[in-house]
C-alpha cells in the first residue's frame, strides 16, 4: 500500500479512498471498488443519468447523488460522503 495515500487518509479523517486509471485499472486502494463500479463511475463523468436515478455506489456502499460534472463526482450518505475526482496525471513522493 501506498505511504502517501495513509499519510492523506489519517490527516484528512478519511476510512477509506482508491486511485485507478481512465482505463479502469485500480493503481491503490484501501476500499474495494468492482469492475462494474469502476466503470458506473468512469461512465458518470459524462452522463449522470443513473446516478440520479439509482445513487452512486462505492465499495459496496450506496450513497445518495448530490452533484457532478466532468471532473468530480459528490454524493452522501448520512454524515459521510463519496467525493470523486478525475485528474490528467497523479504523482507519488
Amino acid at each position: 500500500m501506498n505511504k502517501f495515500l495513509f499519510g492523506q487518509l489519517s490527516r484528512a479523517r478519511l476510512t477509506s479512498a482508491f486511485l485507478l486509471s481512465l482505463n479502469g485499472e485500480v493503481a491503490v486502494y484501501v476500499v474495494q471498488v468492482s469492475e462494474t463500479e469502476i466503470k458506473t463511475l468512469k461512465d458518470g463523468f459524462t452522463n449522470a443519468t443513473t446516478f440520479q436515478m439509482n445513487g452512486v455506489t462505492v465499495g459496496g456502499t450506496k450513497y445518495m447523488y448530490l452533484q457532478s460534472d466532468e471532473g468530480q463526482i459528490q454524493a452522501k450518505k448520512g454524515a459521510t460522503g463519496v467525493s470523486v475526482a478525475k485528474a490528467g496525471k497523479c504523482k507519488f513522493k
